[in-house]
């Protein structure tokens, strides 16, 4: 199964059998995730740089796996309705995935939880209200309009690298539907 295929399935909540461990119930996978960060041990004239290159790394996977699956068999669909499909479906699934899990996994330097987890509170609820229709998500300028808020905290914090900005996002404009 390729990778935008099993992001689909997990971003659709599709129940998936568990693999190899002899259990026969099924799990079932939630875009909902906790945004209270733990403490880490490391200060944040070193968080913000790792963030930032985790991030970068982490946009390159996400407009690939975006591009892979916006060429995908849904040929049939407009371009509007294949860059809606693919941004709900691939890509708020992989920046919930490459930002917010990575954030949320590196913990927050002492002191800061507060201010780490006012962060992603917002990435997170982008991603939701994103996925589960509850915001339009078929052009550029509605993703840019979902993640304001998101953006504004990141970037006062230094995670220049994790925006879902129009840098990150001109290169998924989708070619004749602009809102």
């Amino acid at each position: 199964m390729s990778l935008p295929v099993a992001i689909a399935l997990i971003a659709s909540g599709v129940t998936l059998a568990g693999c190899g461990d002899g259990d026969d119930t099924a799990s079932t996978f939630s875009v909902y995730a906790s945004t209270v960060v733990t403490t880490a041990d490391i200060p944040k004239e070193r968080f913000v740089p790792r963030i930032n290159k985790v991030c970068r790394r982490g946009w390159a996977k996400t407009l690939r796996n975006f591009a892979e699956y916006r060429a995908g068999p849904s040929r049939d669909l407009s371009e509007r309705e294949r860059f809606e499909k693919a941004a709900r479906t691939v890509l708020l699934t992989e920046i919930d995935f490459q930002i917010f899990d990575q954030i949320q996994r590196m913990g927050a330097p002492r002191g800061e939880e507060d201010e780490v987890e006012q962060i992603i509170g917002p990435l997170q609820s982008a991603v939701e209200r994103g996925q589960k229709g509850l915001a339009p998500v078929y052009s550029v300028p509605q993703l840019l309009d979902l993640f304001v808020e998101y953006n504004q905290r990141a970037r006062q914090y230094g995670l220049k690298a994790c925006l879902v900005d129009e840098i990150h996002l001109r290169q998924i404009e989708p070619s004749r539907s602009r809102a």
